[in-house]
């Protein structure tokens, strides 16, 4: 499900067309930029044109579902879908922000949005504005907490940069007592069950 900040993004910076017209590659275009089957002199209702959008996210999502490999909050990923509906699957799947984001560094992969603002090797204000639009989204909820507990949901952290924020955080919370040393052993298991409600496996 894409939550409606999400849609609100994708709205915006696509713009509503209900009449058929020629983007800037000279496909026809209707809608909020949907181009499946369109042909001059077609027109739309805004109804129709909240359908078409729906649909054409599809890609989107599947491409957020295949490839990231972490845990994420439905604002990362709104913010994800919004990202790769407007640059595409191979774009999400070679960037730098998703090979941040599989490493569970969500805060560098935060930064990484705004590295997208080109097309044809030019600084376009619309995806300066887009891109912000999107970070904001997925880091509205930044607290420290909150991204661990995602991040260690899947129960199998191995990461050790990732298993030491754990640790740090756990240690802050009064939990764990061991070293910060990145090894997912028994006391991180013990202490993350303390705070989260289950083990890593294989500890």
């Amino acid at each position: 499900m894409i939550i409606k900040e999400a849609l609100d993004i994708i709205k915006n910076a696509e713009g509503l067309k209900l009449k058929a017209y020629k983007d800037p590659a000279g496909i026809w275009t209707i809608g909020y930029g949907h181009i499946r089957n369109v042909k001059q002199g077609d027109v739309c209702t805004e109804e129709q044109a909240d359908k078409w959008l729906r649909e054409d996210i599809g890609e989107a999502v599947r491409a957020v579902d295949v490839l990231v490999n972490v845990p994420l909050t439905q604002q990362q990923y709104g913010a994800l879908v919004s990202f790769t509906f407007n640059l595409g699957y191979g774009t999400l799947k070679n960037s730098s922000l998703l090979t941040a984001l599989n490493k569970f560094d969500y805060k560098t992969a935060s930064e990484k949005f705004l590295l997208y603002n080109k097309a044809g090797g030019k600084v376009l204000p619309g995806l300066v504005l887009r891109r912000k639009a999107e970070r904001e989204l997925f880091d509205t909820d930044p607290n420290e907490y909150t991204l661990i507990q995602y991040a260690t949901s899947a129960k199998n952290v191995r990461d050790i940069e990732s298993v030491k924020r754990l640790q740090e955080f756990l240690k802050s919370n009064g939990t764990y007592t061991g070293k910060i040393d990145g090894i997912p052993g028994r006391m991180t298991s013990d202490a993350m069950e303390r705070t989260f409600g289950f083990r890593l496996k294989g500890e």
